[in-house]
């Protein structure tokens, strides 16, 4: 116990999971640069990752629309989710996302304003950007 206490308090809270979840989230409401820990459970200053994150619904694969997430598998879906639970007579669909093995129900999902928020940032940014492309061919007289 005193080895833990003496440890710095990056180090001691790395391998838990709702820490560094939190950590996460405020990070990426704050800063474009997705978030990374070095092994030292410091956040790092530069992170230069290959990072693709998809906002298609596994379910519809067209963008995701008011997002649901799972507290079980932490897969996230557009709200057709809602209507293919009601659709199913078990109540249950399994995930769709591939190599997951557990199952969705209705109350072990949430709506992730957090997630809609990214979303909505997300497609501000793509507009901006091909906004600015089409100005950037423009020709001036």
């Amino acid at each position: 116990m005193a080895e833990f206490r003496a440890a710095p308090t990056a180090k001691r809270y790395k391998a838990a999971n709702d820490f560094v979840a939190l950590k996460r989230k405020v990070w990426e409401i704050e800063h474009d640069a997705p978030f990374e820990m070095d092994d030292d459970g410091e956040d790092s200053d530069i992170a230069v990752v290959d990072e693709h994150e998809s906002f298609n619904c596994p379910i519809t694969t067209a963008p995701m629309t008011d997002p649901y997430t799972s507290k079980l598998c932490k897969h996230s879906y557009s709200s057709a989710v809602v209507e293919l639970l009601r659709r199913d007579r078990d109540g249950r669909i399994e995930c769709p996302v591939a190599g997951c093995n557990k199952y969705v129900r209705m109350s072990d999902l949430f709506k992730n304003k957090a997630l809609a928020k990214k979303i909505e940032r997300h497609n501000r940014k793509r507009e901006i950007r091909e906004a600015e492309e089409d100005d950037g061919g423009a020709v001036g007289i």
